[in-house]
C-alpha cells in the first residue's frame, strides 16, 4: 500500500487468503465468481513465453530469463528419461524449496504434476518438521540443496529418532555438493544422495546423477538431448579435453531464448547455439560433470542466487559509506553468507548493526547481509571495477584455516 502511488501502470491487485484489502480482490471470490472453463488460448510453443525467470546479476539489476512453453516442458520430458523411469506414480515428494525459485518450480511442481507424483507441502524449512513429514507421509523423494543436509548431519542423534526407512533418495543442487557430508548423511541414514547441475536460464536441469551409477563428487552427466562442452575461459572457443578446466557451456532445448530487453546480455551468453554459463568445470572420461568453481560472482545462500552488485548499490545510499564491496563468506549450514567490506567517507561514522538493518529494510529477507568488515580502501581494477576476487580468496583462506 504505500508504494501503490509510485506505480501508475499497476491496475489490479489480487490477494490470496481470507484478509481484504482496500483497492484489492480476493483471489478466493474471483475464483468462486467464474465458471471452470478457461478459454482455449492458442500458443507457439517455442516462441512464446511461459515464464520470465529472475536472476541475479553481478554487474547490475537481475535479468528476466526468457522461458518458453517447449522450454520447460523440454525439461520435463528429459527428466522423465532419467529419474522419471527409476520412479512410479506411488512417489511422493517432499517440498520445502520455494515455488518461485526455478528449482522448486520446476523439479517439484512442473515434475510432480507431470509424473503424476503426491507431493507434500511444508511451508518453511523446519529441520523438527521436515524430519516429521518424511516420517508422517513416508516420502520417498527429497529435493532439497546442501545446507539442508548439513544441518542434518551436524543432529545425529536427533536425526535417528525418526523412521526415514521409506526414502529412496535425496537429491541435491542449487548449492555445491560437499562429498564428506553427503557420505556421512548416508552412513547415518542409509539413503542415498545424489546431485545436479542447472540454471534459471536452462528451466533449470542440464546435469543429473542416474540413481544406477552415482559418483557423488559430480552432477552427472547431461540430461538427454543436452551437449556440453568445457572450452577456454580466454576466448569461449577452444573445446579442452577431458580432464581440463574450463567454462561449461550447454546446448540444448531447455536453454532460454535470451534475457528480457537485455540484447547485450544475451549476445554474450548465446553464442552459435551454445549457451555460455559462466560456470569452471571439467569432464571425466565417462562423460560426467564436475563443477570446480564459479567464473560469476554471485553468492549462493541456501539454495539462493544473490547478486552482489545489487547489495553495494544498497549500501552506496547510505550517507556514511564511501565505497563498499560485497563477497560470499563461506559457511558451513547456508552455504556462503553476504558479506559487506565497508569503507566510510572522511569523518563519517556507521556501526555494522547499522548498516545491516539499513541493507536489510531495502531487501528480500534472503538477502540481507550477514556481515560487515570496515577497511580503508576498497581495491578496484583501473576500468573501476570492484576486485571481489580478492576478498573472496581472503575469505577463503580464513575458512581453511577455522576448519
Amino acid at each position: 500500500e504505500s508504494i501503490r502511488e509510485k506505480l501508475p501502470r499497476l491496475k489490479n491487485v489480487i490477494v490470496v487468503g481470507e484478509e481484504r484489502h482496500s483497492d484489492t480482490y480476493l483471489f478466493k471470490e474471483l475464483i468462486e465468481k467464474y465458471p471452470p472453463n478457461p478459454p482455449k488460448v492458442k500458443i507457439n510453443p517455442k516462441k512464446d513465453l511461459a515464464v520470465l525467470q529472475y536472476t541475479a546479476g553481478t554487474t547490475g539489476l537481475p535479468k528476466g530469463c526468457m522461458l518458453t512453453h517447449y522450454n520447460i516442458v523440454s525439461n520435463m520430458f528429459q527428466l522423465a528419461l532419467t529419474h522419471g523411469l527409476e520412479g512410479t506414480r506411488e512417489d511422493i515428494v517432499l517440498a520445502h524449496l520455494p515455488f518461485y525459485h526455478i528449482y522448486g518450480m520446476t523439479t517439484l511442481i512442473c515434475a510432480s504434476v507431470c509424473f503424476g507424483l503426491s507431493i507434500v507441502i511444508q511451508k518453511r524449512f523446519d529441520m523438527e518438521e521436515f524430519l516429521e513429514l518424511i516420517q508422517k507421509f513416508k516420502v520417498t523423494i527429497v529435493t532439497t540443496v546442501m545446507p539442508v543436509l548439513t544441518l542434518l548431519t551436524q543432529f545425529p542423534d536427533f536425526l535417528k529418532q525418526y523412521d526415514l526407512s521409506s526414502l529412496r533418495y535425496i537429491s541435491s543442487g542449487a548449492t555445491p555438493m560437499v562429498p564428506e557430508i553427503a557420505r556421512k548423511f548416508e552412513e547415518l541414514t542409509g539413503v542415498t544422495v545424489t546431485q545436479g547441475y542447472g540454471l534459471s536460464e536452462t528451466s533449470p536441469i542440464t546435469h543429473t546423477n542416474p540413481l544406477s551409477q552415482i559418483k557423488l563428487e559430480s552432477v552427472g552427466p547431461p540430461l538427454p538431448d543436452t551437449l556440453q562442452k568445457i572450452v577456454d575461459v580466454e576466448t569461449g572457443t577452444k573445446e579442452l579435453p577431458p580432464g581440463e578446466v574450463g567454462e561449461i557451456i550447454i546446448r540444448g532445448p531447455q536453454v532460454m531464448i535470451g534475457y528480457w530487453k537485455r540484447p547485450k546480455e544475451t549476445a554474450e551468453v548465446l553464442r552459435n547455439g551454445w549457451f555460455y554459463t559462466g560456470d569452471l568445470g571439467k569432464i571425466d572420461e565417462d562423460g560426467y560433470l564436475y563443477i570446480v568453481d564459479r567464473k560469476k560472482e554471485t553468492i549462493k545462500y541456501m539454495g539462493f542466487t544473490i547478486g552482489p552488485a545489487e547489495l553495494e548499490a544498497v549500501l552506496l545510499e547510505h550517507p556514511a559509506v564511501g565505497d563498499c564491496a560485497v563477497v560470499g563468506k563461506p559457511d558451513p549450514v547456508a552455504g556462503e553468507i553476504p558479506k559487506a567490506y565497508v569503507s566510510l567517507r572522511g569523518g563519517a561514522e556507521a556501526t555494522e548493526e547499522e548498516l545491516i538493518k539499513f541493507v536489510e529494510e531495502k531487501v528480500a529477507g534472503y538477502k540481507k547481509i550477514r556481515e560487515v568488515e570496515f577497511i580503508d580502501v576498497i581495491p578496484r581494477s583501473l576500468a573501476g571495477k570492484v576486485l571481489r576476487r580478492e576478498f573472496i580468496e581472503k575469505e577463503r583462506k580464513l575458512s581453511r584455516k577455522t576448519r
